[in-house]
């Protein structure tokens, strides 16, 4: 071929993408992945079977994660301006109301995971392969991981969502409304209109609403409360004491994800706060969960499971939940330093160790609870730690009222019995 033709076709070809429709693209990318994510924060107290509750705060906070580094690339692309958080997709925003009103568990997998997450990573391989790698090698340094991690996540609900509810090709009418749309509107980079009347009957359903108390699973026994109210005296028993407390910290993670969706005129830390301090809370929760299952006790069964501060504060507000939260992680701190001494020294580096995690997390949260509580209450202190003194005052009077009416029955006899056994093996006496 001559050269010159060569030169002049090289510097005649088309770009991909230029910096506005790249950025235009990714501002989709990240009103799903933040909006998604707020949804299954609010839905976590709606599901009740435990093994997909455990896993949601994982894929939200994951989901926090890659909606942070598209929102950072964007304000990079788009500076001076700082419209990322606004003037988002219409159609976008109608399928996120259109998910928010699904009816149970499985329809919520089926919108979000089989419908919402297989195109967002369409959308991802779309993207990355369209890409000049010099010109956006910033974006590409990042967006080629968020398909395969979203794939994860899908294959995760996938393996419990045939666990539970059979084949995959069972799926219900509502994951073909909902994929019905996408395809309708164009996919998640489409600019199409979509008049389908299911669509429009679908968002006239009353908006969700998160349940006062949050739900457990239906195979657990009914407990009033988490812990026996004493400190007990023997190593064993203290073991099992205080796994039961980590074992109950799913209402911790349920409280911060709950305000993640309520909330929704918060600056953009606040959402990667919230996602990041429920997920802690729900490793908090698999610590304890581990340790007592690994001596041979059963969750909701040999221990109750009680989201038991949003029962004290039924009735409250989320601000007043989070405050509460707030306060009992400051009470906290310190005393898990010596628990931490206790089972060191006891000979359960296990536990410590686990403790030692916690408190790190909690050093943490300490820092979110402060600042996001201060924040709604425009920055007065005063009325800040009021509304922690009131928190905790409500909590204390109801443990004040509901503690006598309960002996912890079958869990105390339960736990005595299998506890003995285990001081049987170790030779105590």
């Amino acid at each position: 071929m001559d050269m010159s033709l060569t030169i002049l076709q090289d510097m005649s070809a088309p770009g991909n993408q230029n910096v506005e429709n790249s950025s235009l693209k990714l501002k989709r990318l990240y009103y799903l992945e933040r909006e998604m994510m707020r949804f299954m924060g609010g839905f976590l107290p709606e599901v009740a079977t435990w093994s997909l509750k455990l896993l949601l705060p994982r894929h939200m906070w994951e989901d926090s994660l890659r909606a942070g580094q598209l929102r950072t690339r964007i304000l990079e692309m788009r500076y001076p301006r700082k419209d990322v958080d606004k003037d988002h997709s219409p159609a976008l925003q109608k399928l996120i109301q259109a998910i928010s009103r699904c009816s149970n568990e499985r329809e919520f997998i089926e919108g979000i995971y089989f419908a919402a997450k297989r195109n967002l990573c369409l959308a991802y391989e779309e993207y990355t392969a369209a890409i000049d790698p010099l010109d956006d090698a910033p974006t590409l340094e990042f967006i080629a991981r968020f398909a395969p991690q979203i794939r994860d996540q899908i294959l995760d609900m996938e393996q419990y969502y045939v666990q539970t509810y059979g084949e995959l090709s069972q799926a219900t009418n509502w994951q073909g409304i909902i994929q019905a749309y996408i395809d309708e509107i164009g996919g998640v980079f489409g600019s199409f209109e979509s008049d389908n009347p299911i669509m429009e009957v679908l968002l006239n359903k009353p908006a969700y609403v998160i349940p006062e108390i949050p739900k457990r699973d239906p195979a657990f026994e009914q407990g009033v409360y988490m812990v026996y109210p004493q400190i007990p005296e023997k190593f064993v028993e203290k073991q099992v004491w205080f796994a039961t407390i980590h074992a109950n910290e799913m209402w911790a993670a349920e409280i911060a994800a709950q305000v993640l969706w309520e909330w929704d005129d918060m600056p953009w830390d606040f959402y990667m706060d919230c996602a990041r301090w429920s997920y802690d809370e729900t490793r908090h929760t698999a610590m304890g969960i581990r340790r007592l299952t690994s001596w041979g006790f059963t969750p909701g069964i040999d221990f109750p499971m009680v989201p038991e501060p949003f029962k004290a504060l039924q009735g409250k507000s989320s601000l007043d939940k989070l405050a509460l939260l707030h306060a009992l992680e400051l009470s906290a701190v310190g005393s898990k330093l010596d628990w931490i001494h206790i089972f060191e020294t006891g000979g359960d580096s296990s536990t410590s160790q686990d403790i030692d995690f916690d408190w790190a997390d909690e050093s943490i949260h300490l820092l979110y609870g402060h600042k996001w509580v201060l924040h709604r209450l425009g920055g007065d202190l005063d009325l800040l730690e009021e509304l922690k003194e009131n928190a905790l005052s409500y909590y204390e009077a109801w443990k004040s009222k509901v503690y006598p009416t309960w002996d912890y029955e079958p869990f105390k006899s339960r736990l005595s019995n299998r506890i003995q056994e285990i001081e049987k093996i170790q030779g105590v006496k």
